[in-house]
């Protein structure tokens, strides 16, 4: 077995490692705009489709209105925030890179009433109650955030998403899976990034499995499809999945 690319197995990953490699990365934004790293990768145009699917097809099913307060879980430097802040009453965005934050802040800067970033772990976040946030919120949005997080962490993660929602409240997981077995990137080299690169890819049963807490709080799956391949970036053992709950 390839000690860097770990099939099947459970193994975990080093979050220390990938909170540098993204404290490191936010360095890129002052070099070439907040684009050319929002999904690490160089090719801009690559993040521009994105952000664009995100904007014009993805954020409409989310729901958001004037009077929505929005929650984003790895908000990164603010490629969502972008889309949301526009539409909402409130935004808050947590990320574990305290660099992606400052980023985040500045790209958002004329929204700066209504938004508010906070430097949190994943787990750190939904241990908070919602007056810690001013209140609970209408929609939460996890994209691009669950391949770096460990088993155990983000099985908590959705056992707590519930106690932060309003009554009425949708919930946005976009993800890359695995297509047929859990593949786990240990210390991955990468020319790309030119660094070494830790995610886990589960497979769209695991989510399943992970995403039961949501159920059993009243939520339902309302949508869930593999994205278009200009953007889902579909590969020969992965590919990008969205699930949209409701309640």
């Amino acid at each position: 077995m390839e000690k860097n690319r770990v099939y099947g197995e459970r193994i975990p990953i080093h979050m220390e490692n990938v909170q540098d490699l993204y404290n490191r990365r936010a360095s890129l934004v002052e070099q070439k705009g907040w684009g050319a790293v929002s999904l690490g990768d160089e090719d801009a145009s690559i993040a521009s489709r994105a952000f664009d699917y995100d904007r014009d097809s993805l954020f409409p099913k989310l729901g958001v209105d004037s009077t929505s307060r929005v929650l984003e879980v790895g908000c990164g430097m603010g490629r969502w925030a972008k889309i949301v802040l526009p539409h909402c009453c409130a935004y808050c965005g947590v990320d574990f890179s305290e660099k992606m934050l400052k980023a985040a802040e500045k790209i958002c800067e004329n929204y700066a009433e209504k938004s508010k970033f906070f430097h949190l772990s994943a787990s750190e976040a939904v241990n908070k109650e919602p007056s810690f946030y001013g209140g609970p919120f209408h929609c939460m949005i996890l994209s691009g955030v669950c391949i770096y997080i460990n088993d155990d962490e983000l099985a908590h993660i959705f056992e707590r998403l519930p106690v932060l929602a309003q009554p009425h409240c949708t919930i946005c997981v976009k993800e890359t899976t695995a297509t047929d077995q859990r593949l786990t990137l240990n210390e991955f080299p990468s020319e790309a990034l030119k660094s070494t690169y830790n995610a886990i890819y589960r497979t769209q049963e695991e989510y399943a499995s992970m995403f039961r807490p949501l159920l059993a709080a009243g939520f339902t799956m309302d949508e869930q499809y593999f994205l278009p391949e200009e953007v889902g970036r579909k590969r020969a053992e992965t590919n990008g999945l969205c699930t949209i709950f409701r309640r």
